[in-house]
Order: C-alpha cells, then sequence, then structure tokens
C-alpha cells in the first residue's frame, strides 16, 4: 500500500489535502480505507516569517525542512502543496 506524505503549512490546507486523499481513496480502496498519511507541520509563525517579506524562498526553505524531516523520507509519494498570499 502507498504511503503519502504531507507537508502542512496552513492547517486549513493541510486538514484539505489530508481529507481529499481519504475521500479519493474509498472509490479505490473501500469503506474506511485509504493509504497511510505522514504530516509534517512547521508551525505557521515560520512560514509567515517568509510570507510577510515576500520571501518565497524562504517559504520554500521551511517546506523543504519540513519534507526532509525522518517521519516523511520514508512515504513513495508527497501531494503538491503551496504556500501562496492572497491580494
Amino acid at each position: 500500500m502507498a504511503h503519502i506524505g504531507i507537508v502542512a503549512c496552513s492547517a486549513e490546507g493541510a486538514a484539505l489535502c489530508y481529507r481529499t486523499i481519504c475521500l479519493e481513496a474509498f472509490p479505490l480502496m473501500g469503506e474506511h480505507n485509504h493509504p497511510q498519511i505522514t504530516m509534517n507541520s512547521i508551525p505557521m509563525a515560520e512560514h509567515m516569517r517568509y510570507i510577510e517579506q515576500d520571501d518565497w524562498e524562504g517559504v520554500a526553505d521551511v517546506m523543504l525542512k519540513s519534507a526532509k524531516t525522518e517521519c516523511l523520507l520514508t512515504t513513495d509519494h508527497w501531494p503538491l502543496t503551496t504556500a501562496f498570499e492572497s491580494t
């Protein structure tokens, strides 16, 4: 079975990603079944430090640091998650 890793930036985005994986798995894997999911979340405050400075490379570095945690290094797939600033 696949093991999916989620790099969380916002709680809302990570929750939506988790829920989407579970909902999409239902027709493929059956009721109450989904791939193993591991999530790592560096506090949003660390992301915001860079977002507020319009430093998107800094945001990417924080997300990469999260992705490199031991728990996510063992996953088969990482969903593409993004950080963005609305205008």
